[in-house]
């Protein structure tokens, strides 16, 4: 029953007792009689309404793996690599959506394909496959455990042609692999995820992960109302991280590469962008953060001063440039709730 049918209901019901008060139907105290009817009506009707909203969840973490197991496209390498996000399911596993997850952990499937770009794997919704660029067979993922932790992240969130960030959607992804895991991890979504770091130190985790888990940007920008009302400012932070990530994937073609004079010069006209943008991105998040008066905040100051540093560096090989990524982070548990709070430098 959609909500047309439901509000239809209502008034049906409103309806009926409207006529059984005109006439007078068995009711002594048609007053009273009309009021807890009436009220009794609207409850049910909200109640089914409420129902129907109801995201089904997972009881147990434990669940969670009985799917995978149940999985006939995976081998028993592949089935294991979903305890490369334990931490996380046994954490949030209450938020996952289960009525897309159980059947999509039966059916999903992981190909290997060859590629010779920067990119590492991709998870790919609409047909229920995660890509592999870095692994010839199943074989290679204990060796690439960072690259499929990410891709399983992604299988995790709902993506049903929802309206989301694409920024974010990768942000998280890389600030959950980079907290959970117990291995090295290395991307190319520093700044990404230096954003939703930054995004959930001011809204905090749980909303964050909700929303992330979900694809619900409503949710996100919600919480965001609350520190301020102010729309303009909202619509230009999303603007703005949405056009930053733009550049950001440009500028990954030039990264572990020696340039030529021209290319560098196409490089360094894509940084310079990045930067202004960054500055302007980095004012907005300040914004909030002093609405939520955070803005003296020890982790946001370091998450903030960590986003606007730039993170490429550039070495001169005779008359060409390699330029390459310096992702030296400030580890900051801001999401995984079972970890003690120090800072650590990942070198």
């Amino acid at each position: 029953m959609n909500k047309k049918e439901i509000i239809n209901k209502i008034n049906d019901e409103i309806s009926f007792i409207r006529r059984c008060y005109v006439k007078k139907y068995e009711l002594n105290n048609k007053v009273l009689s009309f009021s807890l009817a009436f009220s009794l009506a609207l409850t049910n009707s909200c109640n089914m309404l409420l129902r129907q909203n109801k995201k089904e969840c997972f009881s147990s973490a434990d669940s969670v793996y009985e799917y995978v197991e149940k999985n006939p496209y995976l081998d028993d390498n592949e089935k294991e690599s979903l305890y490369y996000v334990e931490g996380f399911i046994n954490d949030y596993y209450y938020l996952l959506d289960a009525e897309v997850l159980k059947h999509r952990l039966q059916v999903f499937d992981i190909d290997y394909k060859d590629l010779d770009s920067n990119i590492y794997g991709s998870w790919k919704s609409n047909i229920d496959v995660v890509n592999l660029y870095c692994c010839d067979n199943s074989l290679d993922i204990k060796k690439n455990k960072s690259t499929i932790s990410h891709e399983l992240y992604h299988v995790l969130s709902v993506n049903n042609d929802k309206e989301y960030s694409e920024c974010l959607s990768e942000g998280i992804t890389s600030l959950l692999n980079y907290e959970y895991s117990d291995f090295n991890n290395s991307d190319l979504y520093i700044k990404e995820r230096q954003i939703a770091r930054l995004l959930t130190i001011l809204v905090g985790k749980e909303n964050m992960i909700d929303s992330y888990l979900n694809f619900d940007i409503y949710k996100l920008k919600s919480n965001l109302k609350k520190i301020s009302t102010n729309k303009e400012k909202l619509k230009d932070l999303f603007d703005s991280i949405e056009e930053y990530h733009k550049l950001n994937i440009e500028s990954f073609s030039y990264i572990n590469k020696t340039l030529d004079s021209e290319t560098y010069k196409e490089y360094k006209k894509n940084y310079k962008k990045k930067y202004e943008l960054s500055i302007k991105i980095a004012a907005d998040l300040n914004y909030y953060a002093k609405s939520k008066k955070l803005e003296f905040n020890d982790d946001f100051y370091i998450a903030l001063n960590s986003f606007v540093n730039e993170n490429d560096e550039v070495m001169e090989i005779d008359s060409n440039y390699y330029v390459y990524l310096d992702d030296s982070d400030i580890k900051m548990y801001t999401i995984n709730n079972n970890s003690n709070k120090e800072k650590v430098l990942v070198k």
